[in-house]
């Protein structure tokens, strides 16, 4: 059982973090998913990046391009409404393309993911296996199943943000 938490430490930067920042939009879902599916669809799967800004309207953003909207936001002391996202397709298991989408907390600097180390997870066994143990234990909040472009789809939010 995973017991989620609130997080209230963005007393630091200058950016006001808006209230419903951990909840996901239907326009945001909509573009996770799509983003998801060619992520399965395409031979080239590791060329689309894992983690994205996805703002409340559904455009994406590159990580680099978030950073630097973070950076002029926290000069300009404005509210924030881009997310976020750690985009992951497991694997297929019959038939079923599963995939994973977490929303990772405002400032991308204290996120795991978002470090180098957890990055390059490529290596021997047990760097590997070291790596599994470093890397946050998220909780399934969701699970949306759907049939799509004649494909079976799971999409699990994972996160341990929130009440």
């Amino acid at each position: 059982m995973c017991l989620s938490q609130k997080f209230i430490r963005y007393k630091k930067t200058n950016i006001d973090f808006d209230n419903s920042y951990f909840n996901i939009t239907k326009e945001q879902e909509k573009t996770i998913e799509l983003y998801l599916i060619a992520k399965s669809q395409f031979s080239l799967i590791r060329d689309y990046p894992r983690i994205i800004g996805i703002d409340k309207d559904g455009n994406i953003f590159t990580f680099d391009k978030y950073k630097d909207l973070y950076d002029e936001c926290e000069k300009e002391k404005c509210i924030w409404k881009i997310n976020l996202f750690n985009m992951e397709f497991l694997r297929m298991e019959k038939g079923r393309n599963l995939m994973a989408y977490t929303v990772l907390e405002p400032d991308w600097y204290k996120v795991d993911e978002t470090k180098s180390d957890y990055l390059e997870r490529y290596g021997s066994y047990e760097e590997t296996k070291k790596n599994k143990l470093l890397s946050p234990i998220r909780c399934i909040r969701q699970i949306n199943k759907i049939n799509k472009y004649n494909q079976k789809y799971t999409f699990f939010y994972l996160n341990d943000y929130g009440e």
